[in-house]
C-alpha cells in the first residue's frame, strides 16, 4: 500500500555549515515548517546522488535531500512563492524509489460566513448593525 504525506509550509530556516579539518565539504539544511511544527527538512550536500526521501520516525514530517548547486533556486522559491506545500510519495514498489515534491498549492478560501476578516465580537456588532438597518 502507497505511502503518503503532506505538510504545508509556513516558514523555512537555513542552516549552513563552513569545512572543517573532519568535514572537508560544506554542509547544511533547510527546515520547513508549518507554524511550530516541523514540515520537512531538506540535508544540503555534494553526496551523489542525494539519499531516497523518507519520513521521520514518528511519520510527521519529510526528510529529503539535494546537491548544494541547486540551493539557490530552492530558496528563492521558499521566499517568493505562497501556499506551498512538500508532499511525499512512497510507491512501496520494489525498484521505485520515494519521491518528495514542493509544490504551490491553492489558497484557502476564506469562510464565507466572516467576509470581512475580523474578530467574531466585531463582525456580530457589524451584523447587529446591519440587521437594525434593515439591510
Amino acid at each position: 500500500m502507497p505511502i503518503e504525506k503532506t505538510n504545508p509550509i509556513t516558514g523555512h530556516y537555513l542552516t549552513l555549515m563552513p569545512p572543517t579539518a573532519q568535514q572537508p565539504q560544506p554542509f547544511g539544511w533547510i527546515r520547513l515548517v508549518n507554524g511550530n511544527a516541523d514540515a520537512g527538512y531538506i540535508y544540503l550536500g555534494l553526496q551523489n546522488p542525494p539519499s531516497d526521501p523518507h519520513l521521520d520516525g514518528a511519520g510527521t514530517y519529510i526528510v529529503t535531500a539535494m546537491p548544494f548547486d541547486t540551493m539557490g533556486d530552492l530558496l528563492e522559491t521558499l521566499r517568493n512563492e505562497r501556499n506551498l506545500q512538500i508532499r511525499f510519495f512512497d510507491p512501496q514498489s520494489p525498484g521505485v524509489s520515494p519521491s518528495a515534491f514542493i509544490e504551490a498549492t491553492s489558497p484557502t478560501p476564506s469562510p464565507a460566513a466572516n467576509a470581512l476578516h475580523v474578530p467574531a465580537e466585531v463582525k456580530d456588532q457589524i451584523d447587529s448593525l446591519l440587521k437594525n438597518r434593515g439591510t
